[in-house]
């Protein structure tokens, strides 16, 4: 179940990225088909997650996720349903999409940690989730305009340098744990390669680098993870 989870909360930013690209890029890299399966894939995932018994997740959890879901389900598809020759987000989209995202990250971060994981394991998964987060704060702001993070703690707010930090740090503690550069290489060798736009990511933004490393870094993360549930 905590394959499920951590997969559902990867996808929820990374459908913000694949939003992002898709107006930015004006179709022509990701087009509203790939968003809307994107969107379809999340949503079977959550139902997986909801329908489970014995799974570890409160009958208050379940009921959160169902309460949540419909109106970001909802605002993504309106949004990926817009002519993007034609019409713009709504004049409050970046506010009230962030603070969907923002539940539904609490809810299922509550969730994942809740598991029963290794600590290796829970922290591979953990970054898989962050990782796509910056991806998805990097292309919102190359191509619509910041997300509306706030001035408090937690990961969710915090500067996307800092969040390049922290990843450096976790892949050293995770070779310190006893996961192996050869493990960590495919994963490593990407994240060196767009480390650099997190430093000034407010000048020379190049989505679309970081977009198609961090979907190959997240896989691989993802990938490391389920084979140390075995």
């Amino acid at each position: 179940m905590l394959d499920t989870v951590r997969q559902l909360h990867m996808q929820v930013f990374r459908i913000g990225s694949d939003l992002f690209v898709q107006r930015g890029e004006l179709g022509l890299a990701v087009d509203q088909q790939s968003v809307q399966a994107e969107l379809q894939q999340a949503t079977r995932l959550l139902e997986q997650i909801v329908s489970a018994e014995s799974s570890g997740i409160s009958d208050e959890q379940r009921d959160a996720l169902k309460a949540l879901w419909p109106a970001y389900e909802r605002k993504v598809a309106d949004a990926a349903a817009l002519d993007l020759h034609e019409q713009d987000f709504e004049w409050d989209f970046n506010l009230t999409y962030t603070e969907q995202l923002r539940e539904l990250d609490a809810l299922l971060e509550g969730i994942a940690t809740s598991l029963s994981s290794t600590p290796e394991q829970q922290l591979l998964y953990q970054q898989a989730v962050r990782i796509q987060y910056m991806a998805a704060r990097y292309t919102a702001r190359a191509y619509i305009g910041a997300l509306h993070t706030l001035d408090q703690d937690g990961y969710f707010d915090r500067d996307l340098n800092l969040l390049a930090d922290d990843m450096d740090q976790a892949l050293q503690q995770l070779s310190q744990a006893g996961v192996s550069s050869e493990q960590l290489k495919p994963v490593s060798q990407r994240w060196r390669y767009i480390r650099g736009r997190y430093q000034d990511y407010q000048v020379n933004l190049a989505p679309m680098v970081v977009a198609k490393q961090t979907r190959t870094i997240v896989d691989n993360l993802l990938e490391l993870a389920r084979s140390l549930s075995g």
